[in-house]
């Protein structure tokens, strides 16, 4: 497995990144504990936030692929540093 750095983002695009990160991961998890626990609205409600984070995470990425012109790359390849402000190219050669 081959890690390259390809940009530096900005400190603001970052956190945003890192923020939609930790709303994804922690509705994904509590999604997971909803089994049979808790009523079926509150479930649906976890589920449609989890969406709507899904759908801004993926709106986040559109707009750094346009704005750093990355669309040589695959979107399955690319991950966000958010600490390190980078997106890195992560290749299987």
């Amino acid at each position: 497995m081959k890690f390259e750095v390809i940009c530096t983002i900005t400190k603001v695009e970052a956190e945003k990144a890192h923020k939609l990160i930790e709303k994804r991961n922690a509705l994904y998890n509590l999604n997971k504990i909803f089994v049979d626990t808790v009523s079926n609205e509150l479930k649906r409600k976890c589920e449609k936030d989890f969406r709507e984070i899904e759908l801004m995470y993926a709106e986040w990425w559109e707009e750094i692929i346009n704005k750093y012109k990355l669309q040589e790359f695959p979107l399955e390849q690319l991950n966000v540093d958010a600490v390190n402000k980078s997106i890195v190219n992560i290749s299987y050669d």
